[in-house]
């Protein structure tokens, strides 16, 4: 009996250390020391080992080397106007850069270009508050630029830094993806709680989506061969991420795991959606993969901040920190797939307290019996 205990005990606080802070480094920004952080999304260039961070105090993107094991701030590129969304084109070198205003920045980001980390051009958009998030489809060489408070969609030459048309829709825009498999373009609308398929060719809507379940949708993630996505939703009234068939074009499941995602990033060479939102109301990222997509894990980071980015070769995750005193760039490996709990074991859980009492209710009881019963006999000398 007290061994089935001490099991049940030792697992119950092996689950309850699962997603704690443990494990996590904490890399600093040196321009930032003493201020207090806010960043916006994170992305990496696999091939060169470069992390990108869009920090809003700098009004800069912060690059990291993070060929070592452990990441080394690089420098800070100052921009004029706060960054949001990033996408990096690795056939051009370029990094693309949303910000405040309706511009968007373009960073050299060819490591062996003489003038590698500088802003090589702003692209004008017809957006006049921002640019938010973005998206860079390969082959066409185009940028998607999506402009939440005008409600622009902005389709930009990659290869020239010019903006060759737009569509007006409205407002509360958010992530545009391409999807290579249907050659079509997704962009969730947070305040309508629907998303758009749209033609890149004609410009267009080709379809309009009410997503059918609360969800305020943010953050998208593609898995293109599956034609699923991942959409993070914000709505406080609700606490979970959202499963999405593409082809369908109707809701799967929802995750409970981590909610309130603000960056989703499908990542191929893993097979896995990274979900940076909040578990429990704490900052968390969370890991979900396979066919059908399932949760695999997830990692507390109390880093007040929801962008997420993985190295495909160490299989390092990346999150900026905006958290007082921890300000910077925290990174930890990979959690492994939690292994699913035995469906008895909740119940026993539960229980455990009443058999502790109980059992301790016995034993104090017996011991009052004997002591009557030797307090009743005869002693002898």
């Amino acid at each position: 009996m007290f061994r089935t205990l001490g099991v049940i005990l030792v697992t119950c606080l092996l689950g309850a250390a699962c997603g704690t802070p443990g494990g996590l480094f904490h890399t600093g920004i040196p321009p930032l020391a003493g201020q207090h952080g806010s960043f916006d999304q994170a992305t990496i260039d696999q091939a060169a080992e470069k992390l990108y961070l869009a920090d809003g105090t700098l009004g800069a993107v912060d690059i990291f080397d993070v060929s070592q094991s452990r990441p080394r701030f690089v420098t800070s590129v100052k921009l004029g106007h706060a960054p949001h969304g990033m996408a990096l084109a690795s056939d051009l070198h370029k990094l693309f850069v949303g910000l405040d205003g309706g511009g968007v920045a373009v960073l050299e980001a060819d490591p062996g270009a003489r003038g590698v980390n500088t802003v090589l051009a702003t692209v004008a958009t017809s957006a006049k508050k921002n640019v938010d998030l973005v998206d860079y489809q390969p082959g066409a060489h185009v940028l998607w630029a999506a402009s939440s408070d005008d409600g622009i969609l902005t389709r930009i030459d990659a290869i020239r830094n010019l903006a060759t048309g737009h569509m007006n829709l409205v407002a509360g825009l958010e992530q545009p993806r391409f999807n290579p498999a249907d050659h079509l373009l997704y962009l969730p609308n947070q305040a309508r709680n629907l998303l758009y398929q749209i033609n890149p060719d004609r410009l267009e809507v080709a379809r309009e989506w009410s997503l059918g379940v609360r969800c305020s949708p943010t953050g998208l993630g593609i898995d293109p061969r599956r034609q699923v996505a991942m959409l993070g939703c914000v709505d406080p009234g609700i606490a979970y991420t959202l499963e999405w068939n593409l082809a369908a074009g109707r809701v799967i499941r929802t995750f409970t795991q981590v909610a309130s995602a603000d960056q989703v990033v499908y990542d191929q060479p893993s097979d896995l959606y990274l979900v940076a939102g909040t578990s429990n109301g704490t900052t968390a990222v969370g890991f979900f993969g396979g066919s059908p997509a399932a949760y695999r894990s997830s990692r507390l980071t109390h880093a007040d901040t929801r962008a997420v980015a993985m190295d495909d070769r160490t299989k390092v995750v990346y999150t900026p920190s905006a958290h007082p005193g921890e300000v910077g760039l925290i990174s930890f490996a990979l959690p492994p797939a939690e292994v699913a709990a035995p469906p008895y074991l909740a119940p026993l859980i539960y229980l455990l307290p009443l058999l502790v009492v109980g059992l301790v209710v016995w034993y104090f009881g017996r011991k009052r019996e004997r002591e009557r019963r030797q307090a009743g006999r005869p002693q002898f000398s």
